[in-house]
């Protein structure tokens, strides 16, 4: 294994340098592996095997078809063993193949155990870490194994991957067809004729702070702090999600305003009688009742998806962005205000101790923590569990602080998940 690892080596140390010294660093003594054998022979990582052990070659040709046969430019994500990457060399158009690696360790491991040389020669060939790339690039593939057994420098582009490759599925209940989507629309048509437009809010926060408050477990721990902020002689805009409204009342606190966009978001869960002159921005698709009994003024908003492409047209209305979540449209209510910075609160996307929710009961409003089968990284570095859809709205929010250079991000927590781009600050030390 030691030779086939220096003949390995030795080409990327000639073609790729730094990458090497990377890869010579790698322990692959703490990886779970072995071989596994079948009609093919692959190998067991961590209990995740690396290809097929019945057909790897028509598993390979498979996965390579994913890739249009037409591109000249190819990129691929993980490094498998190989094999998709000679399917894809075999291509005569192909000008230009990137593979990224998706975990130091176990391409190190790989290149102990079998010649990669017929593919890392190749003048076609592009090696890096997908880490050194901020954006994933297309057209790709994503090699599944690879993106289970991300490292932990790679998580952001595994985090990115796995939105991409969710995208399809998580907007499937949303096509404009969706008759259950038309009758909310008709039977909160009237509300929607008589209530203010979100546009009336725009650039109207110029140059304040604005606090971002949703639901995750890490809000129990602020809402002293936020309580003494909406006290204090400067207070900062504090917009809330929803389902935060209810929490932050009970300790006291009365944000400036609520959002909502759930389809299945009640009165009785959004705190409707209880609202008082909180102004409430939302999308019309909540229901009827929930926004009837919404105490304050209400202010309609749309996103730029396709389902509010009719009633938009009939009615409209400001647009806010969206990625699968009400902190998307908070967040962007925020800037378009004209705030110069955003502190996020409750913004967890993960489990952190093992909670789902600030206040409301585990698994309540969404899949109970005990059934987390990935992970985030939290702001200490550590690994906490978390879900696709959850990965899929911090990718979101990641992605929107990167279009708004002009505004500061602040995470008020270090227990849930890193958001990039939003610099950690301790409650209190923001003026």
């Amino acid at each position: 294994m030691s030779e086939l690892f220096e003949k390995n080596i030795q080409i990327i140390e000639e073609r790729w340098p730094e990458l090497a010294e990377v890869i010579r660093l790698q322990d692959i003594g703490q990886l779970d592996a072995h071989l596994v054998t079948g009609a093919n022979q692959t190998i067991s990582v961590n209990g995740i095997q690396l290809s097929s052990r019945h057909n790897r070659l028509q598993e390979a040709m498979l996965q390579a078809a994913m890739i249009p046969d037409e591109s000249p430019v190819a990129f691929l994500y993980g490094t498998g063993l190989g094999d998709v990457q000679d399917e894809l060399l075999k291509r005569s158009q192909l000008d230009e193949l990137h593979v990224r690696i998706m975990n130091e360790a176990v391409f190190s491991l790989v290149l102990h155990f079998s010649d990669q040389a017929h593919w890392l020669e190749d003048p076609r060939v592009d090696l890096a870490s997908a880490a050194v790339f901020r954006d994933i690039e297309k057209p790709y593939f994503s090699m599944p194994a690879d993106l289970v057994l991300a490292s932990e420098v790679n998580i952001t582009s595994r985090n990115q991957l796995w939105n991409d490759s969710t995208e399809e599925f998580m907007n499937r209940p949303f096509d404009k067809e969706n008759a259950e989507f038309i009758q909310r629309f008709s039977e909160n048509t009237p509300l929607i004729e008589q209530d203010q437009d979100v546009s009336e809010w725009f650039d109207t926060a110029k140059g304040r702070n604005a606090c971002v408050i949703a639901s995750g477990p890490s809000l129990e721990a602020n809402y002293e702090y936020l309580l003494r902020m909406q006290e204090s002689t400067n207070p900062p805009l504090m917009i809330a999600v929803d389902t935060a409204f209810i929490p932050l009342v009970e300790h006291g606190v009365r944000p400036d305003i609520v959002i909502s966009i759930d389809y299945h978001m009640t009165a009785e869960r959004l705190g409707s009688d209880r609202s008082g002159s909180i102004p409430l921005v939302y999308f019309p698709l909540i229901t009827h009742e929930a926004l009837e009994q919404w105490q304050g003024p209400r202010f309609c908003a749309y996103s730029l998806s396709e389902i509010f492409d009719t009633v938009r047209h009939e009615h409209p209305k400001g647009n806010l962005f969206t990625h699968g979540s009400v902190i998307h449209p908070a967040i962007d209510l925020a800037v378009k205000m004209g705030v110069k910075s955003v502190s996020l609160f409750g913004a967890d996307f993960s489990y952190p101790g093992g909670q789902s929710h600030a206040y409301w009961e585990n698994g309540l409003l969404t899949a109970h923590s005990n059934q987390a089968q990935h992970w985030v990284l939290n702001g200490k570095g550590e690994k906490v569990p978390s879900q696709p859809n959850l990965i899929s709205y911090l990718v979101g929010v990641e992605r929107y602080i990167r279009s708004q250079p002009s505004v500061s991000f602040f995470n008020s927590s270090l227990e849930g998940a890193n958001i990039e781009g939003a610099n950690y600050y301790k409650a209190g030390t923001l003026s």
